[in-house]
């Protein structure tokens, strides 16, 4: 909607997350990985909020997209990873995909 301004955004190979105004997290795209943050593997051809876990009530300050995976940053400093780690790329010990 035209209420929602976004500030930020980022493309991985199949999917784009959005950083707005209000601190909250959209994507959309592919999400075979679970890269998309929603906890799920559904795809999704529109934006989405993102209301998952610790990524919902609108503290997203930045959010970055690799091939088939996104690293967001919070207001607070906190970081989340979600989608393949299959190489490590979500920077923790299991090769499963988190959000």
């Amino acid at each position: 909607t035209r209420d929602i301004k976004v500030v930020q955004t980022s493309c991985g190979l199949h999917h784009t997350v959005f950083v707005t105004k209000a601190n909250q997290l959209y994507s959309c795209g592919f999400n075979d990985n679970g890269q998309l943050g929603h906890s799920d593997t559904k795809t999704r051809n529109v934006p989405c909020l993102v209301t998952h876990g610790q990524l919902s009530g609108g503290a997203v300050k930045y959010a970055v997209c690799g091939y088939y995976h996104t690293i967001v940053l919070k207001t607070n400093g906190d970081v989340y990873s979600f989608g393949r780690n299959d190489k490590g790329q979500l920077g923790i010990k299991t090769q499963s995909g988190v959000a």
